[in-house]
């Protein structure tokens, strides 16, 4: 049985107790707290290395057993990040969501403080804020790309050659350019899923693509272009980065489940 926070039960035996199981630690619901220490508890010297969620269940979770990941509700980022060893997740208005882009979301979250100073420093993928889109968002968001506009498929393989590249597809500079900062929040094939600007509008090519193609360009045939456009205009020699490959995987995921199966639309 898995709860809420990320943890599960234990299986029952005379060792367990009921705690329940976090994956770095045990925690006994009876007493609120766990049994081994916080690896982390040096950072934390006003805290017992027991404690749970800074002793505030309501607004902080532990995830793993040692990590804090919040967000208040109206999105913006107000706990720390702690390293874990298992994936890099948050929590936004009881929605528990993993990041993206596991090597560098982390390090790029800031407070609003902390992020006007950095967003001033460079345009990178820096964020302070999420929010939440659902399907209806993602439909608005491809009915701007026109990716339920009529059309056949030699003309449907030609506007995505067209458009994918600082075109009517090319989401990613759009959706940053609305919203600095800000996070995404997407129901994909493993769970909710927060992306970066950059980021969802990769998601968002990978439903594109195959939408458009009616099913002929595959996801696989995407990431290759992406690696493609990578190689010859970024200018850096290396291959469309793996965060960028994940999210167009999960856009073709998302295909398959919202519109594969869909009538036309009028």
């Amino acid at each position: 049985m898995f709860l809420s926070a990320g943890g599960r039960i234990a299986p029952k035996s005379n060792f367990w107790h009921n705690w329940y199981a976090y994956g770095a630690r045990f925690y006994d619901p009876a007493l609120g707290r766990w049994h081994v220490q916080d690896r982390f508890a040096e950072k934390y010297f006003d805290f017992t290395p027991y404690q749970y969620g800074a002793n505030n269940p309501i607004i902080f979770i532990d995830i793993n057993g040692d990590s804090i990941y919040h967000f208040d509700e109206n999105g913006y980022f107000t706990g720390e990040i702690i390293p874990d060893d298992g994936p890099q997740r948050g929590l936004f208005n009881g929605v528990e969501f993993i990041f993206g882009d596991q090597e560098n979301d982390h390090t790029n979250l800031f407070s609003i403080k902390d992020y006007d100073e950095k967003e001033a420093e460079t345009g990178n993928d820096y964020w302070y804020k999420v929010s939440i889109e659902d399907e209806k968002d993602v439909d608005e968001r491809l009915e701007k790309g026109g990716v339920f506009d009529e059309r056949g498929l030699i003309s449907g393989i030609k506007y995505i050659f067209e458009e994918t590249a600082g075109g009517k597809l090319d989401y990613g500079p759009k959706i940053k350019s609305a919203d600095p900062g800000n996070h995404y929040i997407v129901q994909t094939s493993e769970g909710h899923t927060g992306f970066s600007a950059r980021n969802y509008g990769n998601f968002l090519i990978g439903i594109s693509h195959r939408k458009i193609s009616k099913g002929l360009i595959g996801t696989g045939d995407t990431q290759i272009l992406a690696h493609g456009y990578h190689l010859t205009h970024k200018g850096d020699g290396y291959f469309d980065s793996k965060d960028d490959q994940k999210a167009i995987k999960l856009g073709g995921d998302y295909y398959k489940k919202h519109y594969s199966k869909k009538k036309k639309r009028r």
